[in-house]
């Protein structure tokens, strides 16, 4: 709850507690209106920490598809083994966070995409084959796709 406005609650199942309560203005408002100030002030909490929590699954979602997209392109990759498949898996992880922190639309993810697939290839195999630069294509239209869901995502 860190970006709730207003007091933190001692215990932390409690309510946050709307600072303006404390107020003089606010003490003369008929009980009506401090009712509804409550409520709306509860609304914005709750909405706010659905707001986070979604935006905590939707980075992990970006994160595993990152990761699922490299390790299987490295797998199909000649020279795979379950070591490099398994180190794509965290590179891929890092990258989908990445993205995901820059908010890389479709065309910056391609790009990303492709330039750490070749390098994490070469730096795992130890030099190229044809058939690399054969996957960066379909390496570049994933990292696109997930950088156009990005750009498409609705913020309400």
């Amino acid at each position: 709850m860190h970006l709730v406005r207003g007091d933190e609650p001692a215990d932390a199942d409690a309510a946050p507690v709307d600072p303006r309560t404390k107020e003089a203005w606010f003490k003369n408002l008929p009980e009506e209106y401090q009712a509804r100030f409550g409520r709306h002030f509860q609304e914005e909490v709750e909405r706010t920490e659905f707001l986070e929590r979604r935006e905590k699954l939707r980075s992990f979602k970006e994160m595993g598809a990152a990761a699922a997209v490299l390790a299987v392109f490295d797998f199909l990759s000649p020279a795979a083994t379950p070591e490099t498949t398994l180190l794509a898996l965290v590179v891929g992880a890092v990258l989908g966070w990445a993205c995901g922190a820059m908010d890389a639309t479709r065309n910056y993810a391609a790009v990303m995409g492709m330039t750490v697939f070749l390098g994490y290839e070469l730096l795992s195999r130890g030099g190229f084959s044809v058939l690399h630069f054969f996957w960066v294509v379909p390496v570049g239209a994933a990292f696109a796709y997930l950088g156009y869901k990005r750009e498409d995502r609705h913020y309400f």
